[in-house]
């Protein structure tokens, strides 16, 4: 198929064709890389030291830095908060009326209970205690 496309060539162009014949792919002097690199080379400022961080230098100093930052605040003890249980208690006394809803006088909670227990049958109580077996904690403790 190469040859129809040069014969081709050869009909429609002659001196292209020509052309095509003595053109070689690599048409550069011998030397001529060695020549142009060390001409790029003479071109760049001659500097001993390089103004460029050494990369792996610089992480090492900065895990290093993290590493130190890291120790010594967890060197550091924490802040000993004492705040005495009387700071509590006259917190709650000042505020009383925010906390009313909380706090329940026992002797009110077990007479709650007792009404609401009197008003269900014996038999519907133990049959829904025994259909609720498995999910009753029976560690509780009031």
């Amino acid at each position: 198929m190469n040859i129809k496309v040069l014969q081709e060539l050869q009909e429609l162009s002659p001196e292209l064709a020509d052309l095509k014949k003595h053109h070689s792919p690599v048409d550069m002097p011998i030397g001529y890389q060695k020549e142009l690199f060390e001409k790029i080379k003479s071109d760049l400022p001659q500097n001993p030291k390089s103004k460029r961080f050494n990369l792996p230098i610089l992480g090492a100093v900065a895990a290093a830095c993290i590493v130190m930052i890291a120790y010594v605040s967890l060197l550091k003890p924490a802040p000993q908060v004492d705040v005495q249980k009387e700071v509590y208690e006259s917190y709650v006394l000042e505020n009383l009326e925010e906390y009313e809803d909380i706090l329940v006088d026992d002797q009110e909670v077990e007479s709650w209970l007792t009404r609401q227990l009197d008003d269900i049958p014996e038999s519907e109580l133990i049959s829904y205690l025994e259909n609720n077996l498995d999910q009753l904690d029976l560690n509780f403790q009031y």
